[in-house]
């Protein structure tokens, strides 16, 4: 899937390790659109997997991912559990796609999708790699 996301859906305004970046994402995210307990190490790990380790890889990935967030790829969702029975606080910084790039995740391409709006940019898609 990686493969495809990089070679067939290269974004033109995103420099080649921000499409590195945002493909290792995408390889962690949940088959249901708009879904994500995906976080910075989860993509981390995957991109040194997918392209080899870097140097400070968790410095130079949490960049990365701020600049797609400045430029509206993603998204991020604070969360946190309590947990009493063992007096734990658990906080997760899990990474979306904005709801504009969903088209981007091949995952969430179903033929049956009942999104119209996903179904449009599924369209769009095919038609300028056609």
């Amino acid at each position: 899937m990686t493969n495809f996301i990089i070679e067939t859906l290269p974004i033109e305004t995103l420099t080649k390790k921000e499409n590195a970046v945002l493909a290792a994402l995408i390889t962690n995210l949940y088959g249901e659109p708009g879904f994500s307990d995906c976080e910075a190490w989860d993509v981390r790990n995957t991109y040194v997997e997918q392209n080899g380790a870097i140097e400070n890889a968790d410095q130079v990935i949490g960049g990365v991912l701020g600049s797609l967030e400045n430029k509206g790829y993603i998204e991020f969702q604070d969360y946190t559990v309590n947990d009493e029975f063992d007096c734990v606080t658990n906080s997760y910084r899990f990474i979306h796609l904005t709801r504009e790039h969903w088209h981007l995740n091949p995952a969430w391409w179903d033929d049956d999708i009942s999104d119209y709006s996903l179904r449009m940019l599924r369209l769009q898609v095919e038609q300028r790699n056609s």
